[in-house]
C-alpha cells in the first residue's frame, strides 16, 4: 500500500516581534505590571517562571498583572502568535523582584585642625536592606549650612564647613535597581563631646611608669593635639603626670 504524505509549509517573511515593556528589578512590592508592545500578533502566551510548568505562573492576558510568590530571581517568557499563519516570535527577560525596601542611612565625622580654622566632615554612606546582595551605587548627598549648599556625589563625601550646625540630605541607588532617601540634621555642639577622642595605653617603663596616650582630634577647639599623660605606680596608689 502506497502512501502520499503532503506537507505544508510557511514562510514568514515579517514575522510578529515579541516586546514588553516591564523593569529589570522591582522594588517594595512583589507586583509587577507587564506591558505588552508586541507588533503584529494577536495571541499570546506568558510564563512568568520560566521553564516552569506550573499552571500558576501562567497567563494569556495581553497585559497582565502578576504577583510574584516570593523575592528573588525570575525569567519571564513570552510567546507571541500571529493567528492569519501561525508565525510567531518568544521573548525571555529576567527579572528581579523584592518587596524590602532600601534604607538609606549615613554616619558622619567631625575633623578639625584646618589652617584657616574651618572643619572638614565626612560623610560615610550606611545605607542598608535584607535584600542579600544588594549594595549602594549612586550616591547624591546635600550638605546646607546657613542657607548655603554644597553637593557630592561620591562615597565617601567630604565637605568643608565653618564650625556649627548643619543638615545633610542623601539619595542613593543601589545595584537591585532600590532607591532610599534620609536627612539628618547634626548637633555640632553634641558632636564635639564624642568627635575623635581616644586612648593608647603604651605600657610601662624601666621605672614601673604607665604611658597614656590622649588623642583628641579636635584640636582647634581644644587647643590640645597628641598630648600624652602618665601614671606612676608607686606601692597601693597611682600619682599622675604630665608630659609633652
Amino acid at each position: 500500500m502506497r502512501r502520499d504524505l503532503q506537507y505544508n509549509t510557511r514562510i514568514c517573511s515579517t514575522p510578529p516581534t515579541a516586546i514588553v515593556d516591564a523593569p529589570q528589578s522591582i522594588c517594595n512590592t512583589k507586583t509587577v505590571n507587564f506591558i505588552n508592545n508586541s507588533v503584529s500578533s494577536d495571541t499570546y502566551e506568558w510564563n512568568f517562571n520560566y521553564p516552569s510548568t506550573d499552571p500558576a505562573f501562567k497567563t494569556t492576558i495581553k497585559n497582565p498583572s502578576f504577583t510574584f510568590p516570593a523575592n528573588g530571581d525570575y525569567k519571564v517568557y513570552l510567546k507571541v502568535v500571529r493567528g492569519s499563519d501561525k508565525c510567531f516570535d518568544t521573548l525571555i527577560q529576567n527579572i528581579h523582584v523584592t518587596d524590602l525596601p532600601y534604607n538609606a542611612d549615613f554616619s558622619y565625622d567631625i575633623k578639625a585642625c584646618n589652617p584657616d580654622g574651618s572643619i572638614s566632615v565626612i560623610l560615610t554612606d550606611s545605607s542598608y536592606t535584607d535584600d542579600i546582595g544588594a549594595v549602594s551605587t549612586e550616591w547624591n548627598w546635600k550638605l546646607n549650612q546657613n542657607g548655603v549648599d554644597q553637593t557630592a556625589t561620591s562615597n565617601p563625601a567630604i565637605f568643608v564647613i565653618t564650625p556649627g550646625d548643619f543638615d545633610v540630605d542623601l539619595s542613593v541607588k543601589a545595584s537591585n535597581a532600590c532607591s532610599g532617601s534620609i536627612s539628618k540634621r547634626v548637633d555640632y555642639e553634641t558632636k564635639l563631646l564624642e568627635s575623635d577622642f581616644k586612648v593608647e595605653l603604651n605600657g610601662c617603663d624601666e621605672n614601673n611608669q604607665l604611658k597614656v596616650k590622649l588623642t583628641i582630634g579636635l584640636a582647634v577647639l581644644f587647643k590640645l593635639c597628641q598630648r600624652s599623660t602618665c601614671v606612676r605606680c608607686c606601692g597601693g596608689g597611682c600619682n599622675g603626670c604630665a608630659q609633652g
